[in-house]
């Protein structure tokens, strides 16, 4: 549920804010987004592995 919530606000507001903030071109924007979008992809893979090896369920 979170991870959604942060890829709707990623994929709505998040471009032109790092447009905004960071003073970056199209092609920059999308770049660097699709980076963030990847790394966070990446990160709850990582999560979801660590919660299948170390069974933290049955805890």
């Amino acid at each position: 549920m979170v991870q959604m919530f942060i890829y709707a606000n990623m994929e709505t507001i998040g471009s032109m804010y790092t447009q905004q903030m960071f003073d970056l071109t199209r092609t920059e924007t999308t770049q660097f987004n699709s980076v963030l979008v990847s790394l966070s992809g990446f990160i709850g893979f990582a999560f979801l592995l660590t919660y299948v090896w170390t069974k933290l369920g049955k805890r």
